[in-house]
């Protein structure tokens, strides 16, 4: 990790992308959260309750566009939208939705690892007197590859190494894929069956199809 100037002269936090993954494996090792297959879905609520001991509200209600927010003060505020909450609890619920759920409270539990050490400078993410609460809009998960803010960037790779643990999400997805013969990744994005190796990935550690997708394309599985 690093403190730089922006252009603005603001200092905002750097990290390596493997800094990331290590600083989160050690997050879920030190809570004791790593899951242990055949459960390979992370316990996300124990980790931000108590790991992390934030304040945690599951049913804030918010604009249409706000997932979620995280406000830092004595003790870590993680708020999530009520109508997100409860389409995800609902009965029935699609994995879709369950997984967006799961991905705002990591995406906001990786805002308090990476970017608590600002709030210790007396500062927000964006330099200033800690007063704001970030607010985390629906975009920065629909689209994280073109985020321009770069705490949503960074808080994005953080739910992804939180949600799907890169170790172990390496093992399962090198499994998938043998199940399909031999092969050397990265696989063509325009396979046919890819979408059936990307749903088994998405059940197995409950996240949407779009995040393990993503996951597999960061991680050099798909082209």
């Amino acid at each position: 990790m690093q403190l730089i100037a922006s252009a603005d002269g603001r200092r905002r936090i750097w990290y390596r992308a493997d800094e990331i993954e290590q600083i989160c494996a050690s997050a879920l090792a030190d809570a004791g959260l790593i899951p242990d297959p055949p459960q390979c879905d992370v316990d996300i609520e124990t980790l931000v309750e108590s790991h992390l001991g934030a304040e945690v509200d599951y049913g804030v209600t918010m604009p249409a566009d706000v997932l979620g927010y995280t406000e830092f003060r004595e003790v870590p505020l993680i708020a999530v939208s009520r109508s997100l909450t409860d389409a995800a609890a609902a009965s029935g619920a699609p994995l879709g939705t369950v997984g967006r759920w799961r991905a705002t409270v990591a995406h906001e539990a990786a805002h308090v690892i990476l970017h608590g050490a600002l709030f210790g400078l007396g500062l927000d993410q964006l330099g200033r007197p800690n007063t704001r609460p970030i607010r985390c809009p629906r975009a920065s998960f629909e689209a994280p590859a073109t985020s321009r803010d770069w705490r949503e960037v960074q808080a994005n790779m953080g739910m992804a190494s939180l949600l799907m643990p890169r170790e172990l999400f390496d093992r399962e997805a090198a499994y998938a894929f043998s199940r399909r013969g031999p092969m050397m990744p990265p696989i063509r994005a325009s396979e046919p069956w890819l979408d059936i190796v990307v749903a088994v990935l998405a059940n197995r550690f409950k996240v949407s199809k779009q995040a393990a997708r993503i996951r597999l394309e960061v991680m050099g599985y798909i082209d």
